[in-house]
């Protein structure tokens, strides 16, 4: 967990434009104090924010960043609901845990957005990753005030000891964080539950199809998930490697987070849309009996039918379903030029996956550009992943965005945290 930062952007109120970053020391202490005189690290001139305000701790006991209010006079939102303790006498509240793109509000102008950094060493670390590594998450927002981050991202190699596997995941929650919060626990241990019986890595591993234990995955984890309201798009690629520095990977997913990859220069789509826009959706849903009206793009408010969680929903209406799309396996070879990207909608709301990947190529080999003309160096997965959701940014996405970048050619490969969870 040392190594990874948090960063504060002020960006309303008195003090808008102030920023704070801090790295987590090696000891994993770090407490960020906030509020109006000069003793705080972040401080705000702003008559509402109560002189120490609010503060944010790192918990090493639960590996996150938490926010307390500290009994402040005009209290502290966190994305618009309060988390102060109300009543005659002003105390501290219980700790609330951040992701990154939360929005807090101190007093009624100052608002902070809060940007979350991985770490740079591995909670589950048994050996560098060998090939490049990025991830980028924005909430977007200033794009809407009121939008919080439901995006969760969470990348992991080996796989809990497995050292031939690993998973890369975008869960994108809706009705709340908590779903996407939930799934990206519980389908990675379930995956690597599966793969340690002996059997089933063998049966992966010799005939190159890791589709059943994708699907026992999903069902296993859509059984444990205890979320009656909420719910979350599942986009999971299961990497495996053979010798050589060759790889397998497989995707399932569920809802419109997509993955796509090139190899050889070829990209191809590992997922499948599940928007009641897509025609094999509609497909899907009129094999069930269920006709959609021409034009109708929703059913009981949403405009998927794919997804884990969403029980109460499931109970309503047999058309919703958490049965995953499974692509079939490809093999990435040392000299195929192999890159990956997958994004939550935001991304693919204003880039198609073919114009991602490209822009993720040029930017790998050294062909991109600023204005079409000032050339810039090649980039490594990190900084493409931030070059797509800066793309997302200026092309005015109005959803959550992140965006996972795995880069296999070898001149790229760069030690990369084994497991990072965004």
């Amino acid at each position: 967990d040392a190594g990874s930062s948090i960063s504060l952007e002020v960006l309303t109120g008195p003090s808008a434009g102030n920023r704070l970053l801090r790295t987590l020391p090696e000891d994993g202490g770090l407490a960020l104090s906030i509020g109006r005189i000069s003793q705080n690290d972040l401080v705000l001139n702003d008559s509402e924010v109560s002189g120490k305000h609010a503060v944010i701790n790192w918990n090493c006991d639960v590996s996150r960043w938490e926010l307390v209010d500290l009994g402040s006079l005009n209290g502290t939102l966190l994305n618009h609901r309060s988390i102060s303790i109300s009543g005659p006498r002003r105390r501290r509240s219980a700790p609330v845990g951040l992701t990154s793109g939360d929005v807090l509000t101190l007093g009624s102008t100052s608002q902070i957005l809060v940007h979350l950094s991985a770490s740079k060493d591995a909670k589950f670390s048994v050996s560098s990753v060998p090939f490049g590594v990025g991830v980028a998450a924005d909430a977007m927002t200033s794009r809407r005030e009121k939008l919080s981050m439901e995006d969760v991202c969470h990348c992991e190699w080996p796989l809990r000891g497995l050292q031939q596997f690993g998973v890369f995941c975008i869960f994108d929650g809706h009705g709340g964080p908590a779903a996407a919060e939930a799934a990206s626990r519980i389908l990675p241990q379930k995956l690597s539950d599966i793969l340690t019986v002996e059997g089933e890595r063998i049966d992966v591993l010799t005939q190159c199809d890791a589709a059943k234990v994708l699907k026992d995955a999903f069902k296993e984890t859509e059984e444990a998930l205890n979320c009656e309201y909420e719910g979350c798009t599942a986009t999971v690629l299961l990497l495996w490697s053979s010798v050589g520095q060759e790889y397998f990977v497989q995707c399932a997913n569920l809802g419109d987070s997509s993955c796509v990859l090139s190899v050889g220069g070829k990209p191809v789509v590992l997922t499948e849309d599940h928007r009641l826009t897509s025609p094999t959706e509609r497909a899907r849903l009129l094999e069930m009996g269920r006709k959609l009206k021409d034009g109708e793009t929703r059913i009981c408010g949403m405009n998927i039918a794919r997804a884990l969680g969403d029980k109460f929903l499931k109970e309503e209406e047999s058309c919703f379903s958490a049965e995953p799309y499974v692509s079939k396996v490809l093999k990435i070879t040392k000299d195929s030029k192999g890159i990956v990207v997958m994004g939550s909608d935001g991304l693919w709301d204003v880039l198609s996956p073919i114009r991602a990947i490209q822009l993720a190529i040029e930017a790998r080999d050294g062909r991109s550009t600023i204005d079409g003309r000032m050339p810039l160096p090649p980039m490594n997965a990190e900084e493409i992943a931030q070059l797509l959701v800066g793309n997302a940014r200026l092309l005015k996405t109005k959803d959550n965005t992140s965006v996972i970048v795995l880069d296999f050619f070898p001149a790229s490969a760069t030690n990369n945290p084994s497991v990072c969870t965004l």
